[in-house]
């Protein structure tokens, strides 16, 4: 329970099942007035509200790696970090350790038969970020919103008079509310010995000329466009970045792009259809396409997924997440890309 409209109307939707429910909020940040908010609404529901301080795991688990993997130069996400280590590991066990029976969220995908599968409103569709579910986990989660649309949850919301009816959706990291990463690792990095603030290094185009400097590559990531600050005939896209030496190589549209990556901490859904050469849809940006590749086993939690034709940003740290028409497959974490 965030306190948000979504888990909110997640809660209404399980009691108007016939649920028992209980509402429990993750105090993930010092700063954060979720757990306040969401005690409102259990409130109006006439439901209890627990509140699980997290903040130790939620910096060791979510907020480090983020860091640490912005100084080797990948993308990481931070919210399939919370998924993983906290919302479906710490929580999920607290529920089942003080005998709840289910743990519902406010996702939007939905689960049948223990299988994970895109939302009904594909616009809103999550399942890219629960891909590191296990059968086990399904089998103990509900996802009462996948069948609806966004304004149906809204109104329902508004119609019950809850105070999450009105609260604005943030599309920015929780622990990053203005959106400037490079700020925000800078500051982190200040009060942390054991990692240094990425160093100025050069910017150099396809033909291996220096054409620019910068400060320091965590301001970057994999297909940006902007703030480059280097002039040009047509516009420059960032297509590596090598934390050795502190090189961001930049390339015209033409000259960016990979066509295969290598994805390892792989968690398998779908055994019986994820076969060596299987052909899949495979999704790697969270609001980005799906496009048609094909995948290659290397060991069992690597592989390695060529497309068929060349992927603009294909970035290393992101999750690229495989399905067969709206089930989810599988996915794992981009290590290499070529």
């Amino acid at each position: 329970m965030s306190g948000g409209v979504d888990s909110s109307a997640a809660a209404v939707l399980m009691m108007q099942q016939g649920y028992d429910c209980a509402g429990i909020t993750m105090n993930l940040l010092q700063s954060s007035t979720a757990s306040e908010e969401a005690a409102k609404v259990c409130a109006q529901l006439q439901i209890p509200h627990h509140t699980l301080d997290l903040q130790l795991e939620f910096s060791l688990q979510v907020i480090e790696p983020f860091v640490s993997g912005y100084t080797l130069g990948y993308t990481p996400n931070p919210c399939i970090a919370c998924n993983r280590s906290l919302k479906f590991g710490l929580l999920l066990d607290w529920a089942t350790q003080n005998g709840f029976d289910y743990l519902a969220t406010g996702h939007y995908a939905r689960i049948s038969k223990r299988r994970l599968l895109k939302a009904a409103d594909l616009e809103k569709d999550q399942s890219y970020v629960l891909y590191t579910l296990t059968p086990k986990q399904l089998a103990f989660l509900r996802l009462p919103l996948g069948d609806y649309k966004k304004d149906e949850i809204k109104q329902l919301a508004l119609n019950l008079g809850l105070s999450s009816a009105q609260r604005p959706e943030s599309q920015d990291i929780c622990f990053i509310p203005k959106g400037d990463y490079a700020e925000f690792i800078e500051t982190y990095l200040q009060g942390e010995g054991s990692m240094q603030i990425p160093k100025p290094g050069n910017i150099v185009n396809a033909e291996g000329t220096v054409v620019g400097r910068h400060e320091g590559i965590h301001h970057f990531t994999i297909g940006q466009r902007r703030g480059l600050g280097v002039p040009g005939t047509e516009p420059y896209y960032v297509v590596d970045i090598n934390a050795a030496t502190a090189t961001v190589h930049i390339g015209t549209k033409d000259q960016q792009g990979s066509q295969s990556a290598l994805v390892v901490d792989f968690n398998l859904l779908a055994p019986d259809l994820l076969t060596e050469g299987a052909t899949v849809s495979a999704k790697h940006r969270y609001r980005g396409s799906e496009h048609p590749a094909r995948v290659f086993w290397q060991s069992n939690d690597a592989a390695t997924v060529v497309f068929d034709e060349v992927q603009s940003s294909l970035t290393k740290g992101q999750a690229l997440v495989l399905y067969n028409g709206d089930r989810v497959l599988g996915g794992g974490s981009i290590a290499e890309t070529s």
